[in-house]
């Protein structure tokens, strides 16, 4: 299934095969944080599922300022963060691994927009 493809089956009501999200903006995340928490409740991300099944890492892709929604991602399950925007608010590769370094791997840096 191709991304036009994705779009349409969404705006016709109906699924797709594969639901992208990208929560992250150069300033401040795209998604306040009690709204991301509702998201995930609703969409009921299936990585316990996906773990019992393969030793592969899982990674979330977020360009820009996603420092706060991290904690979120690990307790959910995600082993990488995939890229890292370093220009982004808060996304100082430092302070990221000082904070979250021994519970996520971050992937790529030094990404401009």
């Amino acid at each position: 299934m191709n991304p036009r493809e994705r779009v349409m089956l969404a705006l016709d009501h109906k699924e797709p095969d594969r639901i992208p999200i990208d929560l992250g903006a150069t300033i401040v995340s795209s998604i306040a944080k009690t709204s991301y928490i509702s998201l995930k409740g609703h969409l009921g991300m299936p990585l316990e599922e996906i773990k019992k099944k393969t030793d592969a890492k899982i990674f979330f892709h977020g360009c820009g300022a996603t420092f706060d929604l991290i904690p979120d991602l690990i307790e959910l399950g995600f082993d990488i963060l995939n890229p890292v925007q370093v220009p982004a608010k808060g996304m100082d590769t430092k302070k990221l691994k000082q904070t979250y370094g021994k519970d996520i791997t971050f992937w790529g840096g030094s990404v401009d927009t």
